[in-house]
């Protein structure tokens, strides 16, 4: 709804806004492993609740995301 409504008054359409920039921004944010698993971790540490509620979700992700990082990588994570 809120989407729309900013779309609306800048009276364009909504694919328009996402198609280029949000492909080239998921293309640089591929090879941000170890930022992603940071964040995660800092979830994790300052928003406990947030972090048990999708814990399942944050686990695989994190996994996921270290899975190619080295033993140093992942112990600055920690």
């Amino acid at each position: 709804m809120a989407l729309k409504h900013f779309y609306e008054s800048f009276d364009i359409e909504p694919e328009e806004g996402f198609s280029a920039d949000y492909y080239q921004t998921i293309a640089e944010y591929k090879d941000c492993n170890e930022e992603i698993a940071w964040g995660i971790m800092q979830i994790k540490k300052r928003y406990p609740a947030v972090y048990k509620a999708f814990q399942s979700d944050w686990e695989a992700l994190f996994a996921e995301h270290t899975a190619g990082l080295n033993r140093e990588a992942k112990r600055r994570l920690r």
